[in-house]
């Protein structure tokens, strides 16, 4: 009996599309198509791109702003100062300071100048690295949810009812409701029997709802109906 006969009868299943939460991890997950998702992702890239620049902006104007009006007459601290004020971002502001400072003929500075733009060029770099690592584990927001993906399907609950019934479908119902039982019961034996078998036993969000068990009354207003000899009713409660 080929699959293509099985799948005739059994319900298709679409992926959702949108956001979800998924309660294997815990995770806010976005389901998108693949084109949707790469333009996505090219549009985080650029995005993060222009907010490196921009905050590369506010950064050296408070760096200029807290120098401003010191060291009057500290020739190279004022080429700092020119530096910071002129760079367009964090890696035209590193060129700059690293040519002031190991270019020949270094202007005159007071004590510690020198130190001062390696400072500078530290900082620089410090929001380089930060920025470029931020654009290069863009991509990792598409691998936290483990490829896992939401099934949204229009068929709930029994197989749809088979229209035509003949012998050969009546075998295919029931080959199908074998393999499932199968599986179930393989799961059953792997997950349920005092051990879990790692990522064989993930596919319920919770492994097993507590209940508890208990004997109870009889629940017909006619308490006649109910035989008491050896046959107590018995109440199952989920937690």
């Amino acid at each position: 009996m080929s699959p293509s006969n099985l799948n005739e009868y059994v319900p298709t299943a679409d992926v959702y599309i949108g956001t979800w939460f998924n309660h294997d991890n815990g995770v806010l997950t976005l389901t998108l198509r693949d084109r949707e998702a790469a333009i996505l992702s090219a549009a985080l890239v650029i995005f993060v791109g222009i907010v490196a620049s921009n905050a590369w902006g506010v950064a050296k104007f408070l760096l200029h702003q807290l120098r401003a009006g010191r060291n009057a007459g500290d020739e190279l601290h004022k080429q700092q100062q020119v530096a910071l004020r002129n760079s367009a971002n964090h890696v035209h502001a590193l060129t700059l300071l690293t040519q002031l400072a190991f270019r020949r003929g270094r202007p005159q500075a007071r004590p510690g100048g020198f130190w001062i733009t390696i400072l500078l060029m530290l900082i620089a770099l410090i929001a380089l690295v930060a920025w470029s690592a931020a654009q290069l584990f863009i991509t990792a927001a598409w691998t936290v949810s483990g490829g896992q993906s939401l099934i949204a399907s229009n068929h709930c609950g029994l197989l749809p009812t088979l229209n035509n019934i003949t012998r050969h479908s009546t075998q295919i119902f029931f080959t199908y409701v074998k393999n499932r039982v199968a599986e179930a019961n393989t799961y059953q034996f792997q997950c349920y029997n005092g051990h879990s078998d790692g990522e064989k036993c993930r596919d319920f969000p919770v492994p097993q709802i507590a209940w508890t068990a208990q004997d109870a009354g009889c629940p017909y207003a006619d308490q006649s109906l109910c035989v008491s000899t050896n046959s107590t009713p018995f109440r199952m409660d989920s937690m």
